[in-house]
């Protein structure tokens, strides 16, 4: 047990904040850490290199939360301060630095430093990579293009070819070009396609309205859970709602832990079939939150407010949030797609005007990015 008024105890304090997305009360808990830290004599520091880490360590996740909150001043000083700090890793800061840049706005000066690095590494494919799909987000699509490209021929291990492959299908699939999207797909997992997790083949299928060609796929999908709500998906869309009903509820009968994949699938399964809101609750809650999708909690959200708990779905959707805003690319807000889903499966006019905050969404629940 660590002693109230310690260092070590401030740390976990503030860990245990953001472990329920209170970033607020985070900061002010490391912004404390990091003051004190800094005010020991540099002596001191050298004698005791455990608090000189604690320094480091702090500074990090201090920089990174200023980051995810949207304080893009604060943060770009603190990476740039990382980046001066005795034996960091310079490069790490600096990437770190370019994404608050674009982030904030200032998208050209952020990849000018990320092509900087590429240029100081060019045989690295990473920062390649990282290039690329910065420049996918950004909507560059040449010059995202161009930079994978350059990332494939640095790539070397067969799991660095898998990342940029799958960088492609992205790319790809955010211009709508189906054929070469599925190509890149095919690509990254030729090595292991057993391994693939096909889903976003089938969201880009049903997307573009191809829903045979996606049904042909489902054939041959091995995980009874994602073939059969993709199934019932497609029969909606096809007009065919009780036979869709049905699928799902074959879903939601199924022990979905008994699975390797498809939890997100069985959970928006069992919601569309009505089925019991304590038991997607319930599974849900076995998963680490570490290993949790913005989706998955946005349907544990929506099981929540079925069972009458407004604050977990709070909970839920703070920690959706939060999911978005560490991600990249970084979104203030969960994206619209997954208002879409609130929105259906949460009858209550009132309960969705309460929570429409957390979405990408204005008060008419309108797309506002």
């Amino acid at each position: 047990m660590l002693l109230p008024g310690t260092y070590e105890h401030t740390l976990q304090q503030a860990r245990s904040h953001i472990s329920e997305a209170n970033l607020d009360e985070a900061i002010l808990l490391y912004e404390r850490l990091v003051e004190r830290l800094s005010s020991l004599k540099p002596e001191l520091l050298k004698r005791r290199p455990e608090l000189r880490d604690l320094h480091y360590k702090g500074l990090s996740e201090l920089a990174r939360l200023h980051h995810i909150r949207g304080n893009f001043e604060r943060a770009l000083a603190l990476y740039r301060q990382l980046g001066e700090f005795e034996g960091s890793d310079r490069s790490t800061w600096n990437r770190r630095a370019a994404y608050v840049l674009i982030d904030m706005g200032r998208a050209e000066q952020g990849l000018d430093e990320l092509r900087a690095e590429a240029m100081a590494n060019p045989g690295d494919y990473e920062i390649w990579l990282v290039l690329g799909r910065e420049c996918i987000y950004l909507k560059r699509w040449q010059e995202a293009e161009e930079n994978l490209q350059r990332a494939l021929r640095n790539a070397v291990a067969q799991e660095s070819k898998e990342a940029v492959y799958l960088h492609f299908f992205d790319l790809y699939r955010h211009q709508g070009r189906v054929e070469e999207a599925l190509a890149a797909w095919d690509q990254a997992w030729q090595s292991q396609p057993e391994s693939a997790n096909n889903a976003l083949v089938y969201q880009l299928l049903i997307e573009h309205g191809q829903l045979e060609r996606a049904q042909q796929y489902l054939e041959r999908e091995t995980n009874v859970l994602q073939r059969g709500f993709y199934q019932g998906l497609i029969e909606m869309l096809q007009g065919k709602v009780r036979e869709a009903q049905r699928r799902w509820q074959k879903v939601a009968d199924m022990n979905p832990l008994a699975f390797n994949g498809g939890l997100e699938e069985w959970a928006e399964a069992a919601l569309r079939a009505e089925a019991d809101p304590a038991k997607v609750t319930d599974v849900l809650g076995f998963k680490d939150i570490g290993d949790t999708s913005c989706r998955e909690l946005v349907l544990w959200a929506i099981a929540e407010v079925r069972r009458g708990h407004m604050d977990r779905t709070e909970r839920a959707l703070r920690l959706g949030r939060f999911f978005v805003q560490r991600d990249r690319p970084r979104r203030d807000k969960i994206p619209t797609r997954e208002w879409k889903l609130f929105d259906e499966l949460v009858h209550s006019a009132e309960i969705k005007d309460r929570f429409r905050h957390f979405f990408e969404t204005d008060q008419n629940g309108q797309p506002t990015s």
